[in-house]
């Protein structure tokens, strides 16, 4: 299976960079904390992102969905989102903490959690998103019966499970 490296990825890697090159910055003062600087405002981006998608992006898939569905695909829209600043967090704590098993905890629960854009299905455009521990699928299927509506909605599978 061929994996797309997709927006997530290229915010968290940017991020990331960011984030070493202000954690290598020496510092001006006692008080000056760069670790905040970078997850904050790819947080922010992560939210303004969640509201653009509301307004322009996933508006066809809450149409016609009770408050649990659209609870559900508008937080995975946020998780997703806020990856990038999960993963500045993650070297900022990195940074923080001196002992090496800690690091290699924390390395090893980012790439449990860290998702890859997958691609699209063959079902009439759902979006497919993976990681180690999870799926997330952004429902976009061809009805089955002509006349009715696109089957939209969101599915997450923990461990990779049809539940």
């Amino acid at each position: 299976m061929f994996l797309y490296f997709g927006w997530i990825g290229a915010f968290t890697l940017i991020g990331i960079s960011a984030q070493i090159l202000l954690l290598r910055l020496p510092r001006r003062k006692a008080g000056w904390r760069p670790g905040w600087a970078v997850p904050l405002a790819l947080a922010a981006l992560g939210v303004m992102r969640l509201a653009l998608l509301c307004v322009f992006g996933v508006a066809e898939e809450l149409e016609g969905h009770g408050f649990w569905e659209n609870a559900a695909t508008l937080s995975a829209h946020l998780f997703l989102g806020s990856l990038p600043a999960l993963g500045a967090l993650a070297v900022w704590a990195l940074f923080r903490l001196r002992r090496r098993w800690i690091g290699a905890l924390l390395t090893a629960a980012f790439v449990l959690v860290f998702p890859f854009f997958v691609g699209t299905a063959n079902d009439g455009g759902s979006r497919l998103y993976g990681a180690a521990l999870y799926d997330i699928t952004f429902l976009h299927r061809l009805p089955e019966g002509e006349g009715q509506p696109y089957v939209t909605g969101t599915e997450f599978r923990p461990l990779h499970l049809e539940l």
